[in-house]
């Protein structure tokens, strides 16, 4: 989360105090790696980089399209829930 949002380590700390908060994770205090996401699937934003198979190699997206992306993804912390 710090590198995909180019934030500090305290930021993503309270990035996850408050997608648990909303019921969004769930996770065991103390121990390390220990995250659930409790959303549905077919209710998460895409979250991976859209990637064009080229033989071995893939197409990068675009500044444009990671940035969107990241605007989408920041929604779910900021946003207050319905």
């Amino acid at each position: 989360m710090q590198s995909f949002f180019g934030v500090t380590p305290p930021s993503v700390h309270q990035m996850v105090v408050t997608l648990e908060k909303r019921g969004l994770i769930s996770r065991i205090p103390g121990q390390a790696r220990s995250i659930q996401v409790l959303v549905p699937v077919d209710e998460l934003p895409p979250l991976e980089a859209p990637k064009e198979k080229t033989g071995n190699t893939y197409v990068r997206m675009s500044r444009t399209q990671k940035e969107a992306l990241r605007k989408e993804i920041w929604k779910m912390f900021v946003d207050e829930p319905d």
